[in-house]
């Protein structure tokens, strides 16, 4: 179920609607802001509110197209939840205030037809390149990582779902690439040697794959490792 109110920031912690603990694993929560710190002034709130707005929006097409997966029976993804530890009793509203708790995973995980594991995080940009860096901290987090790291190695789809914007004739579209583990990896180090800041559209088209869409919906699965594993199990 989604959260009517959704989780917001009031100095130093979160405020949260009594409902969002209530939610399944494979629910599709609204996001806690990623910063995970309050802005400092009104216009950083404004740019954190309007970055919250639209990686709700952006979660919200990927919960989409894996609700469609589940339902064609190819797969079974979710949006994991932030894990926070309730501060006091509830309020008035039925809100509470709360804490983050924990190292922050990646974004969705799941298992795909035939068994094998699937977990990625996704990134978003509002400009053509995603930047490697946020707050003078890399984009993907080392918990984040060494996730992605771990079921690579065990054998899982492991990768980084990445959502950039472009303009053209004055219009905004969205771009939608598939990273790999492999070819985050590969990205960054080409990214280190070069001495670029942010991931353009050449570097996500040589280490990823351009993501097709389906009526609107970032079809990930379809250039994902894990589109061999269905094929093979029907």
């Amino acid at each position: 179920m989604w959260c009517p109110c959704g989780p917001a920031w009031s100095g130093a912690v979160l405020v949260v609607c009594a409902g969002f603990q209530a939610m399944s694993r494979f629910d599709p929560p609204q996001s806690i802001r990623k910063t995970g710190r309050p802005a400092n002034s009104a216009s950083g709130a404004r740019a954190g509110r309007t970055a919250q707005r639209a990686g709700e929006v952006h979660e919200g097409k990927v919960n989409a197209i894996n609700e469609k997966y589940r339902q064609s029976g190819i797969a079974l993804v979710g949006k994991r939840p932030t894990p926070y530890q309730q501060l006091g009793a509830l309020q008035a509203g039925g809100t509470f205030r709360a804490r983050r708790v924990g190292a922050a995973g990646v974004d969705f995980n799941g298992v795909i037809k035939g068994g094998r594991h699937v977990a990625f995080d996704l990134k978003s940009s509002s400009t053509a390149s995603l930047p490697l860096t946020q707050h003078g901290k890399p984009t993907l987090k080392t918990a984040q990582a060494d996730e992605l790291r771990t079921v690579d190695e065990l054998g899982g789809v492991a990768g980084v779902l990445v959502r950039t914007q472009s303009t053209r004739k004055g219009r905004a579209f969205a771009n939608w690439w598939w990273v790999s583990w492999d070819g985050w990896q590969s990205a960054v180090r080409a990214a280190g040697v070069s001495g670029a800041k942010s991931l353009g559209a050449d570097s996500l088209a040589q280490h990823g794959a351009p993501v097709p869409m389906w009526r609107g919906l970032p079809d990930w699965l379809a250039v994902s490792q894990g589109y061999v594993d269905i094929q093979r199990s029907t």
